[in-house]
C-alpha cells in the first residue's frame, strides 16, 4: 500500500508522522477495537494512496480485527472454562467432606454397633447385617475417594 512498515497499536501508543491509521472494526460489530493498524514510513509521502490500495488496507484491517476479537473471545472462553472447573472442583470437595464427615462416620459407627450385636447373638442374620454395612463403609470410601483422588 506504498508503505515501508506497518503494526497493531494499541488506543494510547504515540503514532509516528505521516502513518495512516486504520480503526480495526470487527465484522458485525460495528465497534471499533481498542488497536488501530498503523502504516508507518511511506514510499511517497506526496502520493495519495490509490483507491484499491485503501480497499484492500479495509479489508485487510477488517480480518485483523476479526482475528482480534476471535482471540478474545477464546480467551474469555478459556478464563470462563476455569472458573467452572474450579467452582466444580469446590463443590466435588464440599460433597467429599460431608460424605466423610456425615454419612461415613454413621455408617462406621454403625458398622461397629452392628459387629458388637452379631458377636453378641452369634446369629446369621447378624453376620449378614454387619457384612451389608462394611459393604456400605467401603463403597462410601470408594465414593469420597473418587470425588477428591490423591
Amino acid at each position: 500500500a506504498g508503505y515501508r512498515a506497518a503494526r497493531v497499536a494499541g488506543a494510547a501508543e504515540p503514532l509516528p508522522a505521516e502513518a495512516l491509521v486504520v480503526p480495526l472494526v470487527a465484522p458485525g460489530t460495528g465497534a471499533a477495537m481498542p488497536e488501530r493498524l498503523v502504516l508507518a514510513d511511506p514510499l511517497r509521502p506526496d502520493a495519495p494512496l490509490p483507491r484499491e490500495d485503501a480497499e484492500a488496507v479495509e479489508l485487510i484491517a477488517q480480518l485483523m480485527a476479526a482475528a482480534l476479537a476471535a482471540r478474545r473471545r477464546e480467551a474469555r472462553l478459556a478464563e470462563l472454562l476455569d472458573q467452572v472447573l474450579a467452582a466444580q472442583e469446590r463443590e466435588r470437595a464440599h460433597v467429599a467432606r460431608e460424605l466423610h464427615d456425615g454419612v461415613a462416620q454413621l455408617a462406621t459407627a454403625a458398622l461397629r454397633r452392628i459387629e458388637l450385636a452379631a458377636l453378641e447373638s452369634g446369629t446369621p442374620d447378624a453376620e449378614r447385617a454387619a457384612g451389608l454395612t462394611r459393604e456400605l463403609v467401603g463403597e462410601l470410601r470408594r465414593i469420597i475417594a473418587g470425588m477428591r483422588p490423591t
